[in-house]
């Protein structure tokens, strides 16, 4: 199928590739050179012979510039006489078009020896200039290969890399192992947050290879604490809590995956006492409940119709997916925390490239003592927004932020009263995040 920008057939830029390993870079290339709006050739189907073959070797004869992508073992095919892209190759010589050559990082150069085994055509090929793709130069190395052409020149930004990862992440890991996952996006994590964090990453990634498959956007994280928890008519001293409330709001894209029809959303006391049943469930969000063990008794012994209350108008927990909002089907209190059970429409699940739209609300009693709060980033997620606001009058909050190596506490607004980090049109990787740190001013 021929992908087109153009209403002609005429175009400035052909680009010739082998659908077996080359297809990747060789799309990676025509969504960048599409965005330097360059008039671009790209069949991202199987070719042809025929008419439809000589409809291919004309488009070379119109274009200017032609690119040629070489993936590993490309060439091998090439031997044959009636190989698609040595026809491609030799129309674009004997025509005397301007070839760039772009290398993938498993491109094998052949060696003199084996280069005599190949047609005269790649011979001449290869003493064409080339340039090494990887995702840590691309901005360097696009710019080099757009300085090249022959076709009308545009302008240069420097948020190619940028796209690159975008594109990556959203439209390259369709059918790649999860090894091939995980060495394409460290090329990316190198470029933006160096090698060190790419390095952690990529072994957290060895034993998590989910988290290639989803990426999140629109991250939007709102924090505050207020002063009393209205427990109603527990028997809970109210003045030993403070009210915390938090509103997240995102766009979770799975990219290769079906997503499941079940989600649990969890407040967890102690972890250690989650039952096992529990632990292996399909958690969309789970928060830590700072809470004594006692007052955790007085609502563990609650009727099932008080604890529902509880849950409902005290906690105020709202789930919103895909603009419907869901109710909890299961509701479980135990020693170990609050963990409820929502089904989404069946219409909605086991769907490839499924996007939930989450919105998430509540409020929790978080105990006033010394502690912590992390507010994690647990998929790749795309210009997260996070803010903590507070009374500065009874707690002092200090920012610890480890999403980007370019990114700190000093960048953030920090004010009284509140603590705020937003990184527009960054990535952020996983496992990362933003620790606040809490201090009453006041003990009991």
């Amino acid at each position: 199928m021929m992908t087109e920008n153009t209403s002609s057939n005429n175009y400035e830029i052909f680009i010739s590739y082998r659908r077996n390993g080359g297809d990747l870079l060789a799309k990676l290339l025509y969504e960048t050179l599409l965005h330097k709006k360059y008039s671009v050739f790209f069949d991202h189907e199987s070719l042809s012979a025929g008419i439809f073959g000589e409809k291919i070797l004309d488009t070379i004869r119109r274009s200017k510039d032609v690119i040629v992508v070489l993936s590993k073992e490309c060439l091998k095919r090439c031997k044959n006489k009636d190989d698609w892209m040595l026809l491609e190759i030799r129309e674009a010589i004997e025509t005397g078009k301007n070839i760039t050559l772009v290398f993938s990082e498993d491109f094998k150069m052949p060696s003199s020896q084996e280069l005599i085994e190949y047609p005269k055509e790649i011979q001449t090929l290869l003493t064409y200039q080339g340039y090494l793709i990887n995702v840590e130069h691309y901005d360097n190395t696009l710019k080099k290969i757009c300085d090249g052409f022959e076709s009308q020149p545009v302008s240069y930004t420097e948020n190619d890399a940028h796209q690159a990862a975008s594109f990556l992440l959203k439209n390259g890991t369709s059918n790649l192992s999860d090894d091939e996952k995980i060495g394409l996006l460290d090329g990316v994590v190198s470029s933006y947050y160096g090698t060190k964090i790419a390095s952690v990453m990529s072994s957290f990634l060895q034993t998590n290879p989910r988290y290639y498959n989803n990426i999140r956007l629109k991250f939007n994280y709102e924090i505050s604490i207020d002063s009393v928890f209205p427990f109603g008519n527990i028997a809970i001293d109210k003045k030993n809590y403070f009210k915390l409330s938090e509103s997240l709001s995102y766009q979770k894209h799975f990219l290769d995956t079906p997503i499941g029809q079940e989600f649990w959303i969890s407040f967890v006391r102690d972890l250690d006492d989650v039952d096992e049943s529990l632990r292996n469930e399909n958690y969309i969000f789970s928060e830590n409940l700072l809470i004594d063990e006692n007052d955790m008794n007085n609502i563990i012994n609650l009727s099932e119709e008080d604890q529902k209350t509880f849950f409902t108008k005290h906690m105020r927990v709202r789930f919103n997916l895909n603009g419907r909002v869901l109710e909890p089907v299961v509701l479980t209190i135990n020693k170990a925390g609050i963990f409820a059970k929502y089904v989404m429409a069946s219409e909605e699940s086991h769907n490839k490239s499924t996007v939930l739209d989450v919105k998430i609300a509540f409020t929790i009693p978080h105990r006033k003592i010394a502690s912590y709060f992390f507010a994690s980033i647990s998929d790749p997620t795309y210009s997260p927004h996070i803010s903590f606001s507070y009374p500065e009058d009874e707690v002092n909050v200090e920012m610890i932020s480890f999403m980007n190596r370019n990114i700190t506490t000093a960048n953030a607004k920090i004010f009284e009263g509140l603590r705020e980090i937003f990184l527009d049109e960054e990535w952020v990787i996983p496992m990362s995040g933003v620790v606040f740190i809490m201090s009453p001013k006041c003990y009991e």
